[in-house]
């Protein structure tokens, strides 16, 4: 079961350092670069949150490693999947 309200923390904090940072484009490349799994997170169309794969969508399957993950915040499911398109 996927626990919203952590991985809303976790967006909330990444967005904090992003928007605190001197260099908001370096900040959000040091965190997706530094992760083995970004999820972007956004309004679902009905009531609730949705989940969209930016990074690392190969790795979801292997249960064996421990992977690094983290959560980036969006508006919508699309500019999720633009941020998926430029870091592939």
């Amino acid at each position: 079961m996927v626990d919203y309200e952590r991985l809303l923390q976790i967006a909330a904090a990444t967005r904090s350092f992003i928007q605190t940072s001197d260099n908001q484009a370096q900040a959000l490349r040091d965190i997706i670069t530094s992760h083995d799994i970004v999820f972007g997170i956004f309004p679902a169309e009905k009531d609730g949150w949705a989940l969209h794969v930016v990074k690392g969508r190969e790795l979801l399957n292997d249960q064996s490693a421990d992977y690094h993950h983290t959560v980036l915040p969006f508006q919508t499911r699309e500019q999720a999947a633009r941020l998926e398109a430029l870091v592939a």
